[in-house]
């Protein structure tokens, strides 16, 4: 059992008006990567698990629709989030 109730992301970056200093959107992991081994002045190595296959995934219009609605400050939030170009 899970200790909480799994919530949208949006309520994990934010609660009891504490905020995470960094956030990095997932496509731009090797940018906290980077961060972190350079907060603990150690180069940080990862090796890939549980990495998905490769598949076509499609979704009709009005599901992505009902998604997009259901999960909107998801989506907020990674538009918020700076996308960083090396």
């Amino acid at each position: 059992m899970w200790p909480e109730p799994l919530r949208d992301q949006t309520s994990y970056v934010s609660r009891n008006g504490k905020s995470v200093e960094h956030l990095y959107r997932y496509e731009n992991l090797h940018e906290a990567v980077d961060h972190l081994s350079s907060a603990c002045g150690t180069k940080v190595e990862l090796e890939r698990h549980n990495v998905s296959r490769d598949a076509q995934l499609d979704l009709s219009k009005e599901a992505l629709t009902s998604f997009e609605k259901i999960a909107q400050r998801d989506y907020e939030l990674y538009e918020s989030l700076t996308l960083w170009s090396l």
